[in-house]
């Protein structure tokens, strides 16, 4: 028996087994089998895959060979393609040096050595004033004294002792020294002190009204009315009440002769409305003054009445004092022109109210 015929009683056999259940009744129909064969797979052809055989037949390409349309991915099992060789971008030709030009020379190697000693040639070279704090500082003051040679003679008289009081102050604690050191280092200090003032400006340090002046720091400071000093002004032909300003000054000149030192002042007072005129002015003539110490402090006593003439209202008193010591002599004190830096100018309110009745009744 073929396979063919085989197959075609097993199915015949089959469906008359099963016809009962699905039909009501199969009498009086004659079915021929050889009409409703079903179609069969052609065994020629080669069967699917089984799940337990995955590998595929020798020379059949595998599903996953397949590529998909337009895609240009290879799958991971395909052999790798060759790559295309890129042509790298053509750059210009660079331009040919021009004959005589000599290569570009190779780097100069620099030792230690060399690139110190050019530091040195180059760096530069320190401030005498640095060079001899240094000597002070090593104990060498020969050395310190050649270096400030370098300067002028009058700086050199102030740096000599300015210097060594600086190298001091680096050898302890000021508030630990003992008396004895602080005495000498104020020495020092005062050396240089000396020679500042020769050329330190003149100053008015301190102006003001009193009831009476008896020296240097001792006087009686005059009581305001209303915040502002008061003096009654003249009455008749007579002046008013008595005026006493204390001017304090610093940096006052002092000139030696013979066994005694010498300080000349000049100066003037003038009365000023609120509206800048003049109402009032006096210079008071130079004046000597003798002492056996140099004088760096001083203060003068510009005293004077109110003028009968100046009506009540405000006033402002403006002080100018003149340090004409060492100018030529002048009686009047008004041709003697110090130097800027001698003149001194400060200035005070008051204010002038009418006299009290006994002032105008004596008067009269």
């Amino acid at each position: 028996m073929s396979l063919r015929n085989g197959l075609l009683t097993c199915v015949v056999g089959l469906g008359a087994a099963l016809l009962p259940g699905c039909t009501a009744s199969t009498t009086g129909m004659s079915i021929d089998p050889r009409e409703h064969l079903p179609e069969l797979p052609n065994l020629s052809t080669r069967r699917p895959d089984s799940p337990y055989h995955q590998l595929p037949d020798a020379g059949q390409p595998s599903p996953e060979k397949i590529k998909l349309a337009n895609h240009e991915t290879p799958m991971p099992d395909d052999p790798p393609r060759p790559k295309k060789e890129e042509t790298p971008p053509q750059l210009p030709p660079l331009p040919t040096p021009p004959a005589g030009n000599p290569a570009v020379p190779p780097p100069v190697v620099v030792s230690p050595q060399e690139r110190q000693q050019e530091s040195k040639k180059t760096a530069p070279s320190d401030e005498p004033l640095v060079d001899a704090l240094r000597a002070y500082l090593q104990k060498r003051p020969a050395d310190a004294l050649d270096a400030l040679g370098r300067y002028e003679k009058a700086n050199q008289e102030i740096l000599l002792v300015a210097l060594p009081f600086a190298a001091r102050l680096t050898e302890g604690d000021v508030n630990r020294m003992s008396p004895r050191e602080a005495a000498e280092l104020a020495d020092l200090m005062q050396g240089v002190e000396e020679r500042l003032r020769q050329r330190a400006a003149l100053r008015i340090e301190k102006m003001l009204f009193c009831r009476k002046i008896d020296d240097f720091g001792e006087y009686a400071v005059r009581e305001t009315v209303n915040g502002i000093p008061t003096f009654e002004g003249g009455a008749g032909d007579q002046p008013g009440e008595p005026v006493q300003v204390y001017v304090e000054l610093r940096n006052v000149s002092s000139r030696q002769v013979g066994d005694s030192y010498e300080t000349r002042l000049a100066g003037s007072i003038e009365l000023l409305d609120f509206q800048g005129q003049s109402a009032y002015r006096k210079d008071f003539a130079p004046e000597v003054h003798h002492g056996q110490s140099a004088r760096h402090d001083f203060f003068v006593n510009c005293s004077f009445s109110v003028p009968r003439k100046v009506p009540p209202g405000r006033y402002t008193l403006r002080v100018e004092v003149r340090d004409i010591t060492g100018l030529p002599a002048d009686p009047s004190g008004l041709k003697q022109t110090p130097p800027p830096h001698h003149v001194a100018k400060s200035a005070l309110d008051l204010q002038v109210i009418e006299p009290k009745p006994e002032r105008s009744a004596a008067a009269r």
